[in-house]
């Protein structure tokens, strides 16, 4: 009796330890989820303030691309004003990643500016937009322009000169380099060079070789202008300053049938143009068409700038015409 008590006393502490441990192990994974639900909640609240910030960042550079087209639509529709909030609109939101976008909307506010004649609005809105872009060329271009449009010179041929240093092959720039020396400074050598550049990078540039025949006749290279002025006219037919400054070129030397041909061709690019209507005339008074010559002539005399010069040709027309006469 005695042995079989104490079997049954080893037994239920036996129960007893096993109870305990099956109740330590319950209590031990019941820790461990409540661990890992914390774990996994702590996980999904970071990864879903991670997508709120996400979606946050991504509204506002749609915020940013939605305002900048809303405000090509109005400039397009001419409504310069209404285009001008909307790109401030989008350049005043902040928010990284969409500089290339802001850089547009201060270019196109800059042209809307200029549009409106606020031309000093214009040249800060060209420079914020190379601010955010330093390689923004047509920027650049669209700056020294609006320099050279208020009479600052010296800074439209820097500003020219920074965008070449960009892109040494940016036509645009040349050429209006080019035309601040030629028109402004009167430097013709340093005109001559950037109408040389721009050709060279663009061979199709016919108003490059336009003014480069100029430059050439306001030096008198007249046979240089000559070559210059008939590419241009090879490239474009219908570039009437180019023929017209080709017929001057052939009058200079003596080629009156040339020069009325050019004339002629430039006429027949825009009608009435006085100074080829000059041109014609002196082409054919050189082939002493005399009547032909008095009708370019008065033809010119309709412009107040070429009056003068035509009625003192007539003049002299008539003055031949009597002593062949007498």
């Amino acid at each position: 009796m005695f042995v079989s008590f104490q079997f049954v006393l080893l037994g239920f502490d036996l129960l007893v330890l096993f109870s305990s441990t099956v109740l330590y192990g319950q209590e031990e994974s019941y820790e461990a989820k409540l661990r890992k639900h914390r774990e996994d909640s702590l996980r999904v609240v970071a990864e879903n303030e991670a997508k709120a910030r996400e979606k946050a960042f991504i509204d506002k550079q749609n915020a940013v691309r939605i305002a900048y087209n809303e405000g090509l639509k109005q400039m397009r529709l001419r409504q310069d004003e209404r285009a001008i909030q909307s790109f401030r609109k989008a350049v005043n939101v902040d928010v990284e990643g969409v500089d290339d976008t802001k850089a547009k909307a201060y270019y196109v506010e800059a042209f809307c500016q200029k549009r409106l004649r606020r031309y000093y609005k214009a040249v800060e809105a060209y420079g914020n937009a190379i601010e955010l872009d330093p390689n923004y060329t047509e920027a650049y271009y669209g700056l020294g322009k609006t320099y050279a449009d208020i009479g600052n010179d010296d800074q439209a041929i820097e500003v020219f000169q920074r965008a070449i240093a960009v892109d040494a092959n940016y036509d645009k720039a040349h050429y209006e380099l080019g035309r601040v020396y030629l028109d402004k400074k009167k430097d013709y050598n340093k005109a001559i060079e950037s109408f040389k550049k721009t050709t060279e990078v663009n061979p199709q540039h016919d108003n490059a070789f336009t003014a480069l025949g100029t430059a050439y006749l306001k030096q008198g290279r007249t046979q240089d202008a000559i070559s210059a002025l008939e590419s241009a006219v090879a490239i474009d037919v219908k570039n009437y300053l180019a023929s017209y400054h080709l017929a001057s070129a052939y009058n200079q030397t003596g080629k009156s049938t040339k020069a009325l041909e050019s004339a002629k061709r430039a006429l027949q690019a825009r009608s009435n143009f006085a100074p080829a209507a000059f041109e014609a005339g002196m082409a054919l008074k050189a082939l002493k068409r005399y009547d032909e010559a008095k009708q370019y002539f008065t033809e010119a005399a309709k412009d107040r700038q070429w009056r003068k010069n035509a009625q003192y040709e007539i003049d002299l027309i008539n003055d031949e015409i009597k002593r062949g006469s007498d």
